[in-house]
């Protein structure tokens, strides 16, 4: 009995982790239109250790201690601060014009009164059907009770995820849909936010250029080749 209680515990534990979680996209273009997509997983440590504790504490027999303070623990180290957790990935493109995904419905780059327009319309009907999907003719009351409660508990672990896009253009940014920051713009929303919106515009006006440009775009250039290796040495090992 004591283990079921503790695997279910464990398997709350990880949904309300995953509520800790922030989910921020970075996409960086260049004026060929070749560029950088980079997702980056962040949670916060304290709301870890704080849900972490109010649940394993809710399902510990009364009278049963749990493990020892991690904070306490800690600071008997010396440690004094904790830094933000935080998971990244980056995927490389060559023209931006070529990328393919089934969820973008519209995409545009191009070249416009001496500076750069990017346009990008998100379907996210997609999204939305794999936290509904629709039931088939024939599905019994219990595996629709089974299903209600499997969407309870996704829209548990998504409550309160923050989701930010941001799009960082050639130069400055001079009119945008989102909120702009030099050559920064940003949109940001809850995970519940975006699930009930039917599609998603992202849209940046830039002008051409900007001073520290070359630079950036030489360092670009060579991440790019050393990105395009790995890609090809992941291909061959997926060949053997």
């Amino acid at each position: 009995m004591k283990r079921k209680i503790l695997f279910l515990g464990l398997g709350l534990l990880a949904l309300a982790l995953s509520g800790c979680m922030d989910i921020e996209t970075r996409s960086c273009i260049y004026p060929d239109g070749s560029g950088k997509n980079t997702v980056i997983f962040k949670m916060d440590p304290a709301k870890m250790v704080s849900m972490a504790g109010s649940f394993m504490g809710g399902i510990m027999p009364q009278g049963e201690k749990g493990a020892a303070d991690p904070i306490k623990e800690l600071e008997k180290t010396g440690i004094v601060g904790i830094s933000e957790l935080a998971t990244t990935i980056t995927l490389y493109y060559a023209d931006i014009r070529q990328f393919k995904n089934k969820g973008i419905k519209e995409l545009l780059w191009q070249k416009e009164n001496k500076g750069y327009h990017l346009k990008m319309v998100y379907d996210l009907s997609q999204l939305q059907e794999k936290f509904a999907p629709e039931l088939s003719e024939g599905t019994s009351e219990e595996e629709k009770q089974a299903m209600d409660i499997g969407r309870a508990m996704q829209m548990q672990m998504l409550k309160g995820m923050q989701i930010s896009f941001v799009v960082i253009m050639p130069g400055k940014i001079v009119n945008s849909n989102g909120a702009i920051k030099g050559r920064e713009a940003r949109w940001e929303m809850t995970m519940e936010e975006l699930l009930k919106k039917k599609d998603l515009t992202i849209e940046a006006f830039s002008e051409s250029s900007s001073p520290e440009l070359n630079a950036e775009f030489k360092n670009f250039k060579d991440e790019l080749a050393q990105a395009q290796k790995k890609f090809k040495e992941m291909a061959s090992s997926l060949q053997h």
